[in-house]
């Protein structure tokens, strides 16, 4: 499985019902492993790994397992998007992730 990432350029936080479009945003690298999804709905587990893999720990996040790119990026926070190759868009909340629709 694959998620591209993507961060918020200078915007606000997505309220609800607003609509979002990619423009607002950067693509900044990608995480992929074989993870599987048994039901198709159920992304959460494969995203809390994209999103820990995205982030700076103890070496910069460019350099994680499964990172592709990401190099000069600051790391995923609240606000930015993961796009999961079978699943659609998700906005990383400060708990969790929300499934989103972005035009």
């Amino acid at each position: 499985m694959k998620a591209k990432i993507f961060h918020k350029i200078n915007r606000p936080f997505i309220t609800a019902g607003e609509q979002v479009s990619i423009d607002d945003y950067e693509e900044v690298g990608s995480y992929s492993n074989e993870w599987p999804v048994r039901d198709n709905t159920n992304y959460s587990p494969f995203l809390n790994k994209a999103f820990e893999a995205s982030n700076t720990i103890t070496k910069h996040w460019s350099k994680n397992k499964g990172i592709t790119g990401g190099i000069g990026a600051r790391s995923t926070s609240v606000g930015d998007l993961m796009q999961v190759d079978s699943g659609g868009f998700f906005e990383v909340r400060s708990i969790g992730f929300r499934k989103i629709e972005v035009v």
